[in-house]
């Protein structure tokens, strides 16, 4: 049970960094500063949103089945979503050049937040599952 509260607890965060990230791109928009139209500037926060609770999910499974798996699932799980982000950037910079710049800006930043708050969060779960100095 403490698992699903968790994953839950997740989730909720994740959709207040989607509504904020969502809420500072929209006003940067309303400046003139970013050009991407509508769908282009939605994209990032909900993907990155979705992305990260399969990432969450999938090693939460992965400190609890075989801890010791932990650091193989999170390197290949990471370095599977730097592909796939990247990919989504080029699939967009070679369709849509005219906003590239700025759709490549405003994913970089998504990436980088998102990151960082998904390690912040994974954090504490590593630290109580641990079993004992590493050497």
């Amino acid at each position: 049970m403490k698992k699903g509260s968790g994953l839950t607890g997740y989730i909720l965060k994740v959709v207040l960094l989607v509504i904020i990230g969502t809420g500072l791109t929209e006003a940067l928009a309303s400046t003139g500063r970013l050009q991407p139209d509508l769908i282009f500037r939605l994209i990032p926060p909900f993907l990155f949103g979705i992305f990260s609770v399969v990432f969450h999910k999938v090693l939460l499974d992965a400190i609890a089945g075989r801890p010791q798996r932990f650091v193989s699932v999170f390197m290949g799980l990471t370095g599977l979503k730097m592909f796939v982000h990247l990919l989504v950037m080029l699939a967009v910079a070679f369709l849509y050049p005219e906003i590239a710049v700025h759709f490549i800006a405003l994913y970089a930043v998504y990436y980088l937040v998102f990151t960082v708050f998904e390690i912040v969060s994974l954090m504490p779960l590593v630290r109580t599952n641990s079993s004992g100095p590493q050497t």
